[in-house]
């Protein structure tokens, strides 16, 4: 590069200098304090306090008031902090900056997450099982008055679609008790473990197991996943949401169940709640109207779990 023509030394009134070690650090003040610049812009700003000091040394400094008795100071702000970010390090050390907590965290948890992929428990269902009108027609014919189906008759009306996966993360007695039609248990979390998102270690033992079954998985469980769409779900929704990460960064279809079976649940005790009291309006859960059953209102049911 030429040399800068322009006659600067004629254009100032007095020149600091300064070191690189005070213009990176009060680069890195003027960053943690919200003006995100980069070392040239503390260079200036550590130069003005310079000049500030020294004319208060001489007893000058009053010299530069304006009118009203004001000093007014500028200085430039003339790049950004991140084509630096390593010799931030080297020039400053590490007393500069603090350690970093949870650090395990940077090898883990690494893929996107997207609102997109949780679906609300009723479109959940919507969209990955269909209704079996038979079975459900002889319910109804068997008894007119039934408004619901209960949990013994769940699996012979609602069937999984045959291009779909149904995955519950929750331990084998949780999943005896009760699991969506056509789902297979892969136990990846308890039902007394908090939130991943709320425990750094948890998240990280949760991730890697995840990642370490889904990143090669056997022939059995690779003919589960290739070429479905894939629901997850567990207790409260949020492990299901790190295994949808997981699987959407290896190329599957994979949604997740926002709430889990708490919302699910939900939807069980408000469906059941209007049918104790007779209700025949809406309800939260799947309900199968005149369009499915091709019947009057008088004969329209709801599915509850």
């Amino acid at each position: 590069m030429a040399p800068v023509q322009f006659p600067w030394k004629k254009s100032v009134d007095h020149i600091e200098e300064v070191d690189s070690h005070n213009s990176f650090s009060k680069s890195l003040d003027l960053c943690r304090n919200s003006i995100v610049c980069g070392p040239s812009s503390g260079f200036n700003l550590t130069g003005l306090f310079q000049l500030i000091e020294k004319r208060k040394a001489e007893g000058s400094l009053a010299d530069l008031a304006g009118p009203d008795g004001t000093i007014n100071c500028v200085f430039l702000c003339c790049d950004l902090p991140y084509q630096y970010i390593s010799e931030y390090f080297d020039k400053l050390g590490e007393s500069y900056f603090p350690s970093i907590k949870n650090e395990d965290l940077l090898k883990v948890d690494l893929y996107r997450y997207d609102q997109k992929w949780e679906r609300v428990a009723a479109d959940a269902l919507d969209a990955f099982f269909d209704i079996d009108r038979g079975a459900l027609l002889d319910m109804l014919l068997a008894d007119p008055k039934s408004a619901s189906v209960n949990t013994l008759h769940l699996n012979s009306i609602l069937r999984s679609r045959q291009d779909t996966a149904i995955i519950d993360l929750r331990q084998p007695h949780d999943f005896n008790n009760f699991h969506l039609p056509g789902a297979i248990n892969m136990p990846f979390v308890s039902d007394n473990t908090p939130s991943p998102f709320s425990d750094a270690k948890l998240l990280e033992s949760l991730w890697k197991s995840l990642e370490d079954s889904f990143k090669t998985p056997g022939s059995e469980l690779q003919t589960l996943l290739q070429g479905r769409m894939i629901l997850l779900t567990c207790y409260d929704g949020d492990s299901s949401r790190v295994a949808t990460s997981v699987l959407r960064a290896k190329g599957y279809e994979a949604d997740s169940i926002r709430g889990g079976f708490q919302a699910l649940n939900k939807m069980r005790e408000s469906s059941n709640q209007t049918s104790v009291d007779g209700d025949r309006g809406s309800s939260p859960w799947v309900e199968l109207s005149r369009e499915i059953l091709s019947v009057g209102p008088s004969q329209s049911a709801r599915v509850l779990l």
